[in-house]
């Protein structure tokens, strides 16, 4: 039988809907990866009694906005190892990223904007011998040629 190409392919049609329950449910779990994670951050936070505001931003990322009584990284630190073993718990792949920190809530914005930022760049450094990255660490890898 002969089909114009207006005509769909019956095993076409069954092929294209098999692959479209598949991406569904493909973007179902890594939304459900996400709601982990953003429930693994708030946890880790309020463990360490930390204030913070966290949520899913887009299709790939988490943020949270913490409140530190101190500058002192220890506090990150373990907030940070916190989040990466739950992350490695439901085998999510994380990559931390700090902001610098703000004296006001107007500052938010910049400092979330910074840490996304920080994050794509350390995407192509993470070995994973870090618990978080800064701007200052990434910007002295690309410098020495360790980043794209």
């Amino acid at each position: 039988m002969h089909r114009s190409p207006a005509e769909p392919n019956p095993a076409d049609t069954a092929a294209s809907a098999a692959r479209s329950r598949s991406a569904a449910n493909a973007t179902r779990l890594a939304q459900q990866a996400l709601r982990d994670l953003a429930e693994a951050t708030a946890l880790a936070a309020r463990k360490a009694r930390l204030p913070v505001l966290v949520g899913v931003v887009d299709d790939v990322t988490v943020q949270a906005l913490v409140v530190l009584e101190t500058t002192n990284d220890a506090v990150l630190i373990r907030l940070a190892a916190d989040v990466r073993r739950s992350a490695d718990a439901h085998s999510l792949p994380v990559v931390i990223a700090v902001g610098s920190t703000v004296g006001m809530i107007s500052g938010a914005r910049r400092t979330l904007t910074e840490a996304a930022q920080v994050a794509e760049a350390a995407l192509h450094i993470d070995d994973g011998s870090r618990e978080f990255h800064r701007l200052a660490g990434v910007v002295a890898r690309r410098a020495a040629g360790l980043v794209p």
